[in-house]
């Protein structure tokens, strides 16, 4: 809410901004240099849920200035992208593609990516056609796409599964702690309500 009213004052600075909803924020030109002045504190009152006012003071700090050169050239040199001076380049991409909504999906394998295996863990086999990967929500990976090297938003998308097979009686009477016999009679709306959210996303 607070940089929410700093954004409402300053709408023609802040357009095409991404913001990470905690103290990033990127923008598509640079700042004023009078809005990054710290002798010109803003004064931003805001109104929060509970109908109290409080007045915050805002000090908007220029921390560094990035261009996507550098990531063009770190991919046309075939160095690992993964690395320094990069890295701030990704994390500037991550912050202003999740603020804005997506329109197109491509799926994906897991083969698309370059592995990272060594630099965070191994893959662990949870059965014979399912395993898990250690990975981070909507991150950048550098991707193998048709031989051209880029960078992929990778999603990680949780899907509920049964590790093991089992009927779905015998699912209903472990997770909802239930016997045989309640279920002749029709499920409580409290149980039942539990039951479609564990298995809304089975696989």
């Amino acid at each position: 809410k607070i940089f929410s009213s700093v954004m409402e004052k300053l709408p023609e600075e802040y357009r095409h901004m991404g913001y990470d909803s905690e103290m990033s924020a990127f923008t598509e030109k640079a700042l004023p240099s009078d809005l990054l002045d710290k002798t010109n504190d803003c004064l931003h009152t805001v109104k929060h849920d509970n109908g109290r006012k409080k007045t915050y003071k805002v000090i908007l700090k220029l921390v560094n200035h990035e261009t996507l050169r550098k990531l063009f050239d770190a991919m046309k040199s075939g160095r690992s992208i993964m690395n320094t001076p990069t890295t701030s380049v990704l994390q500037m991409l991550e912050v202003m593609f999740r603020h804005s909504n997506f329109n197109h999906h491509i799926m994906v394998g897991l083969n698309s990516f370059l592995p990272l295996y060594d630099i965070y863990s191994k893959p662990k086999y949870i059965s014979p056609t399912k395993r898990c990967v250690l990975g981070f929500f909507a991150s950048l990976r550098p991707a193998v796409w048709k031989d051209i090297p880029k960078i992929l938003l990778n999603f990680d998308i949780t899907h509920r599964a049964f590790y093991h097979r089992q009927n779905v009686i015998e699912f209903m009477k472990k997770e909802l702690a239930i016997s045989q016999v309640a279920l002749d009679f029709r499920l409580e709306d409290e149980k039942f309500k539990k039951f479609k959210e564990l298995i809304k996303d089975v696989q």
